[in-house]
């Protein structure tokens, strides 16, 4: 796993506004304002993960989505090197942002 991997995810949730990142020995998981809104533990591999997303997301990173209400989906990620955070899953974090702020 890339050395810098868990610490960009860190910066791209953060630059999203004001956020209460709860760490554990294995995991963290990221509040906004209102709720729990991301979360993510280091693995052999790289980073895995959770995004609450307001719609169903396909795309590679992502292995899977689950209604957890009738308005918000739990996706779970699995990234494997910086290059993954690109743009839209960055987008993808902003907004999920907007759920923890609602």
């Amino acid at each position: 796993m890339e050395s810098n991997l868990c610490e960009r995810f860190v910066e791209l949730v953060e630059s999203c506004g004001p956020v209460t990142c709860v760490r554990s020995a294995t995991s963290m998981t990221f509040r906004g304002p209102r709720r729990d809104f991301a979360g993510a533990r280091r693995t052999p591999l790289g980073l895995t993960g959770y995004l609450g997303l307001r719609r169903v997301v396909h795309d590679h990173r992502f292995g899977g989505a689950t209604r957890y209400t009738d308005r918000l989906f739990v996706h779970r990620f699995h990234l494997r090197g910086c290059e993954e955070l690109d743009e839209e899953f960055a987008g993808w974090v902003r907004e999920a942002y907007l759920v923890g702020s609602s």
